[in-house]
């Protein structure tokens, strides 16, 4: 993986996501320890994370996913560092929808 030029994947389980962001972790040169520190929770949490363990939360995201014929993916935005803040880029959506089929009814 290299986020540093656009990388993407599409995740279809836990364990997709844990393998993804610790990727993403390692190409960043950072440790659990000190990721989980700037982001204000212990490190066990990213392990966890990491390692793809099916929360309540995370599974039932996946089973909406399914049951409503969607997918998920991540896209790194090629710049090293830390995001901004969401607000501070009004043109990028903070999620998008792909291969949604046409809704038949409202």
């Amino acid at each position: 993986m290299n986020t540093e030029s656009d990388a993407w994947a599409r995740l279809r389980s836990p364990a997709d996501v844990g393998a993804f962001l610790r990727d993403a972790r390692i190409e960043a040169n950072l440790s659990q320890a000190a990721l989980a520190d700037e982001l204000g929770f212990d490190r066990r949490v990213l392990q966890r994370i990491e390692a793809g363990e099916p929360t309540l939360y995370i599974t039932r995201v996946f089973a909406l996913l399914a049951r409503l014929h969607l997918r998920l993916e991540v896209r790194g935005d090629g710049v090293p560092g830390p995001p901004p803040a969401p607000a501070s880029d009004p043109t990028m959506p903070p999620w998008s929808i792909t291969d949604r089929p046409a809704a038949t009814h409202l």
